[in-house]
């Protein structure tokens, strides 16, 4: 007589087996296939890129605090704000740690990162202190070339579209036959893309980090973007074509606000400012006599949200003509873009005055910090951005 194994439990030997094996076998290939991307420090920021899209992410503090949780965006791309600056920091991707990092303090930088950094006339991008470039466009005197420099040279820093390889004028009188370049900037950089050559000097145009081609999230006038004010000035100073290697802002409206800050970071190599048609509170503007401002404000807002989309599919028209035309590292820098600051969160959020928000982001808190001389041109009732 044949003895017979029980089939029952020789089945579930084998498939318990099977199981431990696969799981075994698949535990460290799916943990591998993990992204955790790359994560670096801004100025009291923490960015990530280039991590499993969809991934949790949390950050990871110097003492092992958990500093802040949320979702790798569809780029790939996380951020978070208003940290404490100092070494130690990671991300963390789905469990599996990232590089040790350290979010940046307002201290400069190595001047070797302004002296290595070498360009000319036209478009280019320049490295910020915290990896992130932004897009600038250098256009010489009228009727000059490279060899005739050293020249007097102004900046105007604008998150409109301003950075843009096209011409000024020609861009304004195509938009008003309705025939508009994508790749002219706004008339409202008009001094540094048209007056300052003019006038005999060379202008840096220079797009502020989270708008058009540059890198970074938009976030209006948080550290980052002021302290790129600051290395903006010193790269562009170090440059051999700067006479005296010293540069002055320039620039009505939004790159007219932008001068203050700016000057009160004190970059040594500023010589002065001609800020035009400011506003020295932020709040006030939005908000004034405490009521939102469902005219200019608002629809300044909306139309700076809708520019800091991510190119090709949104975003400023030259930076969706340069991607279309195939320029890798202005799509590259729209990575964070999914990371922009929500400002009409901020607004619903705060209808009173939050001095930790505001303060920094307004001219007011920078002017008794700068120590250049200042040329201010406005009106004592400005329609647009008030008194």
């Amino acid at each position: 007589m044949t003895r017979r194994t029980p089939v029952i439990p020789l089945v579930v030997s084998v498939l318990t087996v099977v199981l431990v094996t696969v799981a075994l076998l698949d535990a460290p290939r799916a943990s591998a296939s993990v992204r955790v991307g790359t994560g670096a420090g801004s100025v009291t920021q923490a960015y990530l890129v280039d991590a499993q899209p969809g991934a949790p992410v949390r950050l990871i503090g110097p003492a092992g605090a958990v500093m802040g949780t949320g979702r790798v965006d569809r780029l790939g791309s996380f951020l978070i704000r208003d940290l404490t600056p100092g070494p130690g920091y990671r991300f963390e991707v789905s469990g599996r740690a990232g590089n040790t990092f350290a979010v940046r303090a307002q201290q400069p930088p190595d001047k070797a990162l302004y002296r290595s950094q070498r360009f000319g006339a036209g478009y280019h991008y320049v490295r910020m202190r915290d990896g992130i470039e932004l897009a600038v466009m250098v256009r010489l005197p009228v009727g000059k070339t490279m060899a005739d420099g050293p020249f007097p040279t102004v900046i105007e820093y604008s998150g409109y579209q301003a950075a843009a390889p096209g011409d000024v004028v020609v861009g304004a009188i195509g938009k008003q036959l309705k025939k508009p370049d994508p790749l002219a900037p706004v008339p409202g950089v008009i001094l540094g893309g048209a007056i300052g050559p003019a006038a005999g000097f060379a202008t840096v145009i220079v797009q502020m980090r989270g708008s058009g081609c540059s890198g970074g999230a938009f976030d209006l006038f948080d550290y980052p973007t002021i302290y790129d004010g600051y290395d903006i000035v010193e790269t562009v100073a170090a440059q051999p074509w700067v006479a005296g290697h010293r540069v002055g802002l320039v620039g009505i409206s939004f790159s007219g606000i932008s001068q203050l800050a700016v000057a009160g970071t004190r970059p040594p190599s500023l010589a002065a400012i001609a800020p035009m048609s400011i506003t020295y509170d932020l709040y006030s503007t939005g908000f004034p006599g405490g009521i939102f401002n469902t005219g200019f404000a608002n629809s300044w807002i909306t139309e700076r949200q809708k520019e800091a989309r991510p190119a090709p599919t949104g975003g400023q028209p030259y930076a969706r003509e340069l991607v279309r035309r195939g320029d890798a590292r202005c799509l590259a820098n729209q990575r964070l873009r999914l990371q922009t600051q929500d400002l009409r969160r901020l607004i619903e959020q705060n209808p009173t005055r939050t001095t930790s928000l505001l303060e920094h982001r307004s001219p007011s808190y920078w002017a008794s910090k700068i120590a250049v001389p200042v040329l201010l041109t406005g009106t004592l009732q400005d329609e647009q951005v008030g008194p």
